[in-house]
Parts: C-alpha cells; structure tokens; sequence
C-alpha cells in the first residue's frame, strides 16, 4: 500500500523533527545504533503514511505525537478486535532495506507493528508492507544489525498484508442521539 504523503504533512514532520532534534535526542545513540541525520523525519513521514491509510479505510485511531525526546513508545491508539490496542510504526529510510527490525533493547510494548519503508523522495512516498502482531514479533530470529545491534527480523514477505489488518480494526462511527 504506497502512500503519497501530502506536502503539507510532510512540512509538518519537518517541524516536529526539528522540535525532537531540539531536545539533544540526536547524541544519544538509538536502538538500531544507525546514525541517519534524518532519522526522526522518516519515522515521522512514516507514521503520517499510516495514519492517512487508517483515515481512508475509516479506522479509528488517536495518533500520539511526542516531541519531547522522551522514550519511544507506540504512536497510534486503535480499536483491534474491539479493544483498545497499541501500534508502532517501524520505518526504514530506504528502499533497499527489506526487513522489518524491531530491535531487542526496545520494549515489545505495542499490540501490532506496521512496517513502512520510505520508496521516494520527490515526492515523499511510502510503502505500509505490512505488519506482524506482538506475539510473533517476540519468537522472531534475533539478528544483528552491521552496527551491532541485535534485533528481531522478519523478511517483508513474511509480513501480514495490511488488508488483515483492516478486517480487524474498529471503524469510526457516528452515533445520533433521538
């Protein structure tokens, strides 16, 4: 599912890039132990591309936007089988990397990952692969990162397609009163 990130969107996860990059979050080493200077924005652009396929299929969802340089947490509020549920987004910023990675000093505190991968630039657009459910995250293959970084991997094609997704999540609904 390729997602055209609107320009005013992607203006804004420039500002909230900016404000996180305000906080000193840049020196600190993150999970992965990749120093990609654009790190926040990717993932920014990433949870824009899922929050604007959850509008579309008519999901409800609270998106959380922390720009505060606090811990990572799962960024989306949705309804999974009727309960409340956390998913995380995991964004690769290029084309050619072709996992999702989910690194092991991350706390595996999502319901749901959703893999997105950056495929272009001009203009921004992103690929939502799909996506894997705490559990089967946890008995994935530990990997290691060129970095250094265990992680747990999954192919993309192992990945569950997102419309699985969809039949599972909670729809917006509008309840009129007599």
């Amino acid at each position: 599912m390729r997602e055209t990130i609107r320009h005013g969107d992607v203006g804004e996860a420039a500002q909230w890039s900016a404000a996180v990059l305000g906080t000193g979050l840049e020196r600190t080493p993150n999970h992965t132990g990749f120093a990609v200077p654009d790190r926040f924005l990717i993932g920014y652009l990433g949870e824009l591309a899922t929050a604007q396929w959850l509008d579309r299929i008519g999901a409800y969802y609270r998106h959380n936007v922390d720009l505060r340089g606090r811990t990572a947490a799962p960024e989306f509020v949705v309804e999974l089988d009727g309960a409340p549920a956390y998913l995380e987004v995991k964004t690769a910023g290029r084309d050619k990397w072709r996992r999702l990675f989910v690194p092991t000093a991350q706390r595996l505190d999502a319901h749901v990952y959703v893999a997105a991968c950056v495929v272009n630039r001009a203009p921004w657009q992103v690929e939502l692969v799909g996506w894997l459910p705490r559990d089967d995250v946890a008995t994935l293959p530990l990997q290691t990162f060129p970095q250094g970084c265990p992680a747990r991997a999954a192919d993309y094609g192992a990945l569950h397609r997102l419309d699985a997704l969809a039949a599972r999540l909670g729809r917006r609904r509008v309840v009129k009163k007599p």
